[in-house]
């Protein structure tokens, strides 16, 4: 099946290309699009988010808890996000995608605040951000996964020129 990406108020120095490529790649890797229902990314960039939220990026379920299927990448906007900046960040929140889809994370709703993580009841309230399991795993993949993205993009040159 395919992953459906839209993207909204891109960075100027981003192509549209650029950044459903970084999805698609991460789709592909995480093994997202194996599923029989299609997978919708929305990237927003939105002016303000740091400084309202004091988050530079977050991704949401959009449709339902249970196995979600659509989503939306919320990323904080800058006229010039640096390439391999937004990369990671676009590659840590595709992470987050995949523990949703896969339902290793799950959104409880009730009690408000806890995430059920591997078939654990984590508060999340109760604990810093970088001590969460689901952010502690998709900071540690995050470099890999930007080798990875890397040396993707070398080999695509490389092929583009011969």
């Amino acid at each position: 099946m395919t992953m459906k990406v839209y993207v909204k108020n891109r960075p100027k120095n981003r192509s549209l290309k650029e950044i459903r490529s970084v999805i698609k790649f991460m789709g592909e890797k995480l093994k997202i699009d194996k599923y029989s229902v299609p997978t919708v990314v929305v990237v927003k960039f939105i002016y303000g988010m740091r400084k309202k939220s004091g988050c530079l990026a977050n991704c949401i379920w959009t449709d339902d808890n249970h196995r979600p299927r659509e989503f939306e990448i919320e990323i904080d906007y800058k006229e010039k996000w640096p390439k391999k900046t937004l990369d990671r960040v676009l590659i840590h929140e595709m992470i987050h995608v995949a523990q949703w889809t896969t339902g290793r994370m799950k959104d409880m709703m009730s009690p408000p605040w806890y995430i059920r993580w591997e078939g654990k009841m984590i508060p999340s309230f109760d604990m810093d951000y970088y001590d969460h399991p689901w952010e502690i795993e998709a900071y540690g993949r995050e470099q890999g996964f930007s080798h990875k993205w890397k040396d993707y993009n070398k080999k695509k040159r490389q092929k583009k020129a011969t």
